[in-house]
């Protein structure tokens, strides 16, 4: 009979009826995930020329700077910064793997690195903006990849806090600091205590009326995220020294205030929102502590070199990302039917719920069947 498919007569085959109802919703989709892909294509290019457009700003001024260091302290703070960069992302990536289920490395490192060049352009908003846009076409839900880069530069500015006061015993500061310094610290470090954290990101998502967490974070993810971040200071206040000893700085303490110009440096950036990347802010701040061991105009080379080399290693893990992940929509799962195919393509059937109203005939085939097709909805986490 016309319209049945397979079987007996009197057997008809739901499931044309469902695509065909589907049809609409898979149109509407399928504009969607091209207009999203339009505006990461946009979003790239717009980045990838804020960045360009911050590196020759700063040449002409970091130039003459660049001729009192040799090639092989430039490539070494180069390398330091690559390894900051991983060391934040792999911060990033522990929480973001304590809020679900785990998220393969390659596809993680594109949202991640990619989403950070946003911080290039005017606004501070986009690096998470794009971030839950790339998240998305990989499945994620917005609201866990907000949730996780929020959390990450929490727990960054909390250690970078940490790892600055930690520091101030050490160098030439009144002695209220140097005392309290370590104190001061370690209440920085309890704050990242999973019943505080997670207390606070209760609060958090109550304010802005989203669904709590399904389970707490674990204390392992916070963990594993926050001896990332450490690393990456660390690191960074270690390229800091690199720098301000070649530009003449002398003796051991130059180590603990280069880690302190670093990270204070770094965390005060992150906390001046409006300013993207922290720009001028950074820089200031490291010319008032390197001006302890150094004079204004080296502090303020190691400062610049600082930021130049750091924007470079920006480009090249964000560049490496697109290309191990075959460009900027290489991972997204193919939804093409094969030729000669009758069965559903994914998106009608991502909108087939059967309801259970089945019974079954002497040949043990469906005789009778009621289909509902809704709108799926995507888990918040």
């Amino acid at each position: 009979m016309p319209g049945d498919i397979g079987g007996p007569a009197g057997e008809k085959d739901v499931f044309p009826i469902a695509a065909l109802e589907a049809e609409p919703a898979v149109a509407a989709k399928r504009k969607t995930r091209l207009l999203r892909r339009a505006l990461q294509f946009a979003f790239v290019a717009a980045a990838f020329a804020g960045l360009g457009w911050t590196l020759n700003k700063q040449w002409p001024v970091v130039q003459a700077s660049l001729e009192r260091l040799d090639a092989a302290i430039v490539a070494v703070v180069l390398a330091l910064g690559l390894a900051v960069l991983t060391c934040s992302f792999a911060s990033w990536l522990a929480v973001l793997s304590g809020l679900g289920p785990a998220v393969p490395a390659l596809p993680a490192a594109r949202i991640f690195f990619v989403g950070q060049l946003g911080k290039y352009l005017p606004g501070s908003v986009w690096p998470l903006i794009a971030q839950m846009e790339l998240g998305r076409s990989v499945g994620l839900s917005r609201t866990r990849v907000v949730v996780a880069s929020l959390l990450m530069i929490a727990t960054s500015i909390l250690v970078g806090t940490a790892v600055g006061l930690a520091c101030l015993p050490f160098l030439d500061v009144p002695i209220g600091l140097r005392v309290f310094g370590p104190l001061l610290a370690v209440v920085a470090l309890a704050a990242l205590h999973p019943v505080v954290l997670n207390r606070a990101v209760g609060v958090g998502l109550r304010l802005v009326r989203r669904p709590a967490l399904p389970t707490p974070l674990p204390g392992r993810a916070i963990a594993i995220s926050a001896a990332a971040s450490a690393f990456s200071w660390l690191l960074g206040g270690f390229g800091t020294w690199v720098l301000a000893t070649r530009l003449g700085a002398h003796g051991l303490w130059v180590l603990p205030l280069s880690m302190a110009a670093y990270a204070f440096a770094v965390t005060i950036g992150l906390l001046v929102v409006p300013v993207p990347a922290g720009a001028g802010v950074r820089e200031g701040v490291f010319v008032l502590f390197l001006s302890l061991a150094l004079a204004a105009g080296p502090a303020m080379t190691v400062a610049l070199v600082s930021r130049l080399v750091l924007a470079v290693a920006d480009g090249l893990v964000a560049a490496a990302a697109l290309v191990a992940n075959g460009g900027l929509i290489g991972t997204g799962r193919s939804t093409r039917r094969r030729k000669g195919s009758r069965a559903l393509a994914p998106e009608a059937l991502s909108h087939v719920r059967p309801r259970e109203s089945f019974a079954r005939s002497k040949h043990g085939r469906c005789a009778d069947a009621v289909t509902s097709v809704e709108a799926n909805r995507a888990s918040d986490y």
